[in-house]
């Protein structure tokens, strides 16, 4: 942040300005004299005694990361055959549905119907 900030007070002091790509241009420097420019990049650690993990450390890491990817794949491919499962069944099981009538509901019910009907046929006959 700090070379950032010197050189944007650089930049504006000396009459240059921000670019039009909000980048500062290179500050100037007379003809022929050798500049060394502060390092843009800073690195800083989160525990400065760790040692950095080897190449075959960091290979096998990520080949460990690309088998977790792959059973995380499989895993939501599984998941989505058992929904599309799940649908089908439940489709299936719609359009199979029968509709009960209760024995007591004479009105919907066709067998108690017809049989209510012939116990009025009856009775009409022996009064």
């Amino acid at each position: 942040m700090y070379f950032f900030s010197r050189r944007l007070e650089e930049g504006v002091a000396g009459g240059q300005g921000i670019g039009h790509r909000g980048q500062l241009p290179p500050p100037r420097h007379p003809a022929g004299a050798a500049h060394e420019t502060a390092p843009t990049v800073c690195v800083a650690k989160s525990d400065a005694n760790k040692s950095d993990k080897k190449n075959v450390e960091i290979y096998q890491l990520m080949m460990d990361l690309l088998k977790s990817e792959e059973q995380c794949v499989d895993n939501v491919r599984q998941s989505e055959r058992e929904v599309q499962d799940m649908l089908n069944n439940r489709m299936r099981e719609e359009m199979t549905t029968e509709l009960t009538v209760s024995i007591y509901d004479t009105r919907r019910n066709d067998k108690a119907k017809k049989h209510r009907e012939m116990l009025v046929r009856i009775t009409k006959k022996n009064f």
